[in-house]
Protein backbone atom coordinates (compact mmCIF):
# COMPACT_ATOMS: atom_id res chain seq x y z
CA UNK A 1 0.00 0.00 0.00
CA UNK A 2 1.31 3.09 -1.24
CA UNK A 3 0.14 6.86 0.32
CA UNK A 4 1.52 9.90 -1.22
CA UNK A 5 2.04 11.99 1.54
CA UNK A 6 -0.42 15.17 1.54
CA UNK A 7 0.17 18.26 3.15
CA UNK A 8 -1.33 22.13 3.46
CA UNK A 9 0.85 25.43 2.97
CA UNK A 10 -0.09 29.00 2.97
CA UNK A 11 0.62 30.85 -0.23
CA UNK A 12 4.21 32.92 0.37
CA UNK A 13 4.81 33.65 -3.79
CA UNK A 14 7.39 30.89 -3.90
CA UNK A 15 7.04 27.17 -5.03
CA UNK A 16 5.84 24.85 -2.03
CA UNK A 17 6.76 21.27 -2.27
CA UNK A 18 5.37 17.79 -0.61
CA UNK A 19 7.59 15.25 -1.48
CA UNK A 20 7.92 11.55 -0.26
CA UNK A 21 5.18 8.25 0.24
CA UNK A 22 4.65 6.30 2.94
CA UNK A 23 4.86 2.22 2.05
CA UNK A 24 2.81 -0.27 3.96
CA UNK A 25 3.61 -4.41 3.30
CA UNK A 26 1.09 -6.97 3.95
CA UNK A 27 4.13 -9.53 4.92
CA UNK A 28 6.77 -6.71 6.44
CA UNK A 29 8.74 -9.62 7.15
CA UNK A 30 9.18 -11.68 3.77
CA UNK A 31 8.85 -8.82 1.59
CA UNK A 32 11.25 -5.39 1.49
CA UNK A 33 10.72 -1.86 0.15
CA UNK A 34 13.88 -2.68 -1.53
CA UNK A 35 11.69 -5.39 -3.69
CA UNK A 36 10.01 -3.36 -5.42
CA UNK A 37 10.94 0.46 -7.96
CA UNK A 38 9.78 3.28 -8.17
CA UNK A 39 9.90 5.11 -11.74
CA UNK A 40 8.52 8.33 -10.83
CA UNK A 41 8.74 11.59 -9.13
CA UNK A 42 6.85 11.56 -5.99
CA UNK A 43 6.59 15.22 -5.57
CA UNK A 44 3.42 17.84 -5.85
CA UNK A 45 4.30 21.47 -6.34
CA UNK A 46 2.83 24.53 -7.15
CA UNK A 47 2.90 28.18 -6.44
CA UNK A 48 -0.29 29.57 -6.68
CA UNK A 49 -3.11 28.64 -4.01
CA UNK A 50 -5.43 25.78 -5.17
CA UNK A 51 -4.53 21.66 -4.90
CA UNK A 52 -1.59 19.57 -6.43
CA UNK A 53 -1.38 16.28 -7.41
CA UNK A 54 1.32 13.85 -6.82
CA UNK A 55 0.75 12.26 -9.78
CA UNK A 56 1.42 8.44 -7.93
CA UNK A 57 -0.06 5.45 -10.25
CA UNK A 58 0.43 1.83 -9.90
CA UNK A 59 2.31 1.73 -12.67
CA UNK A 60 5.05 3.61 -11.21
CA UNK A 61 5.84 0.69 -9.37
CA UNK A 62 7.35 -2.16 -10.33
CA UNK A 63 7.99 -5.78 -8.67
CA UNK A 64 11.54 -6.69 -8.86
CA UNK A 65 11.19 -10.22 -6.74
CA UNK A 66 9.97 -13.31 -8.55
CA UNK A 67 8.99 -15.12 -5.10
CA UNK A 68 6.12 -12.73 -5.26
CA UNK A 69 2.77 -11.38 -6.67
CA UNK A 70 2.36 -7.94 -5.59
CA UNK A 71 -0.82 -5.87 -5.63
CA UNK A 72 0.56 -2.06 -5.64
CA UNK A 73 -2.33 0.06 -3.75
CA UNK A 74 -1.68 3.59 -4.92
CA UNK A 75 -3.11 6.52 -2.79
CA UNK A 76 -1.96 9.46 -4.71
CA UNK A 77 -0.49 12.27 -2.47
CA UNK A 78 -1.24 16.35 -2.83
CA UNK A 79 -0.36 19.92 -2.04
CA UNK A 80 -3.40 22.31 -0.87
CA UNK A 81 -1.83 25.64 -0.93
CA UNK A 82 -3.94 28.35 1.04
CA UNK A 83 -4.55 31.84 0.83
CA UNK A 84 -2.46 34.53 2.51
CA UNK A 85 -4.78 36.68 4.68
CA UNK A 86 -3.91 40.28 4.12
CA UNK A 87 -4.90 43.60 5.37
CA UNK A 88 -4.98 46.76 3.39
CA UNK A 89 -5.09 50.25 5.40
CA UNK A 90 -6.95 52.72 3.19
CA UNK A 91 -6.76 56.64 4.73
CA UNK A 92 -8.70 58.94 3.11
CA UNK A 93 -6.40 61.76 2.52
CA UNK A 94 -7.68 65.50 4.81
CA UNK A 95 -7.27 69.46 4.81
CA UNK A 96 -8.57 72.76 6.52
CA UNK A 97 -9.01 75.25 4.20
CA UNK A 98 -10.28 78.66 4.29
CA UNK A 99 -13.24 80.28 2.89
CA UNK A 100 -12.70 81.59 -0.30
CA UNK A 101 -15.94 81.36 -2.32
CA UNK A 102 -14.72 78.59 -4.94
CA UNK A 103 -15.08 75.13 -4.55
CA UNK A 104 -12.49 73.34 -2.55
CA UNK A 105 -11.05 69.98 -2.90
CA UNK A 106 -9.38 67.12 -0.22
CA UNK A 107 -8.57 63.97 -2.82
CA UNK A 108 -6.65 60.77 -2.39
CA UNK A 109 -5.87 57.97 -0.26
CA UNK A 110 -2.81 56.46 1.62
CA UNK A 111 -2.21 53.24 1.41
CA UNK A 112 -0.80 50.59 4.18
CA UNK A 113 0.03 47.04 3.60
CA UNK A 114 0.41 44.17 5.90
CA UNK A 115 2.45 42.01 3.37
CA UNK A 116 3.70 44.72 1.06
CA UNK A 117 6.53 42.26 -0.58
CA UNK A 118 3.95 39.69 -2.03
CA UNK A 119 0.66 42.11 -2.08
CA UNK A 120 0.97 44.93 -4.06
CA UNK A 121 -1.62 48.08 -4.90
CA UNK A 122 -2.35 46.96 -7.89
CA UNK A 123 -3.80 43.33 -6.49
CA UNK A 124 -6.74 45.72 -6.16
CA UNK A 125 -9.41 48.43 -7.59
CA UNK A 126 -11.21 50.99 -6.37
CA UNK A 127 -14.62 52.06 -7.82
CA UNK A 128 -14.99 55.62 -6.09
CA UNK A 129 -14.15 58.64 -5.96
CA UNK A 130 -11.96 60.06 -3.01
CA UNK A 131 -12.50 63.58 -3.36
CA UNK A 132 -14.44 65.92 -0.69
CA UNK A 133 -15.76 69.22 -2.08
CA UNK A 134 -17.08 71.61 -1.01
CA UNK A 135 -17.36 75.84 -0.85
CA UNK A 136 -19.52 77.12 2.31
CA UNK A 137 -17.51 76.82 5.84
CA UNK A 138 -18.33 72.70 7.08
CA UNK A 139 -17.03 69.79 7.04
CA UNK A 140 -17.20 67.87 3.80
CA UNK A 141 -16.20 63.51 4.00
CA UNK A 142 -15.14 61.82 1.32
CA UNK A 143 -17.25 59.09 1.34
CA UNK A 144 -14.79 56.44 1.39
CA UNK A 145 -15.91 52.68 2.32
CA UNK A 146 -14.67 49.10 2.09
CA UNK A 147 -17.44 48.00 -0.54
CA UNK A 148 -15.16 50.49 -2.86
CA UNK A 149 -12.32 48.27 -2.88
CA UNK A 150 -12.10 44.93 -4.48
CA UNK A 151 -9.13 42.34 -3.96
CA UNK A 152 -8.02 40.95 -7.85
CA UNK A 153 -5.45 38.36 -6.59
CA UNK A 154 -6.78 35.09 -5.89
CA UNK A 155 -3.51 33.84 -3.69
CA UNK A 156 -4.89 36.43 -0.64
CA UNK A 157 -7.69 36.86 1.60
CA UNK A 158 -7.91 40.62 1.91
CA UNK A 159 -9.69 42.83 4.63
CA UNK A 160 -9.92 46.67 4.06
CA UNK A 161 -9.34 48.65 6.85
CA UNK A 162 -10.56 51.95 5.93
CA UNK A 163 -10.83 55.27 7.14
CA UNK A 164 -12.78 58.39 5.66
CA UNK A 165 -10.84 61.33 4.23
CA UNK A 166 -12.39 64.42 4.91
CA UNK A 167 -12.28 68.46 3.68
CA UNK A 168 -13.25 71.68 6.38
CA UNK A 169 -13.76 74.82 5.13
CA UNK A 170 -13.07 77.42 8.03
CA UNK A 171 -14.52 81.17 8.36
CA UNK A 172 -12.38 83.44 6.65
CA UNK A 173 -11.17 86.74 8.74
CA UNK A 174 -11.74 90.51 7.72
CA UNK A 175 -12.16 93.50 9.37
CA UNK A 176 -15.47 95.91 8.75
CA UNK A 177 -14.31 99.78 8.85
CA UNK A 178 -17.09 102.26 9.86
CA UNK A 179 -16.51 105.56 9.68
CA UNK A 180 -19.16 108.09 10.55
CA UNK A 181 -19.71 110.76 8.50
CA UNK A 182 -18.87 114.00 9.81
CA UNK A 183 -19.86 117.71 8.80
CA UNK A 184 -19.52 121.41 10.15
CA UNK A 185 -22.24 123.43 9.47
CA UNK A 186 -22.84 127.30 10.42
CA UNK A 187 -25.64 127.87 13.71
CA UNK A 188 -28.80 128.63 12.55
CA UNK A 189 -30.85 127.93 16.03
CA UNK A 190 -32.55 124.81 14.30
CA UNK A 191 -31.59 121.18 15.29
CA UNK A 192 -28.37 120.19 12.33
CA UNK A 193 -27.64 116.64 11.87
CA UNK A 194 -24.97 114.57 9.54
CA UNK A 195 -26.14 111.08 8.91
CA UNK A 196 -24.62 107.92 7.39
Amino acid sequence: TIKGNTGSKVYNGEEQIVSGYTVDISEPGLYKEGDFTFAGEAEAKGTDVGTYAMGLQEGQFTNTNANFDVTFNVTDGELEITKMSVTVTIKGNTGSKVYNGEEQIVSGYTVDISAPSLYKESDFTFAGEAEAKGTAVGTYPMGLSKDQFTNNNGNFEVTFDVEDGWLEITKMSLTVSIAGKTDSKVYNGEEQSVSG
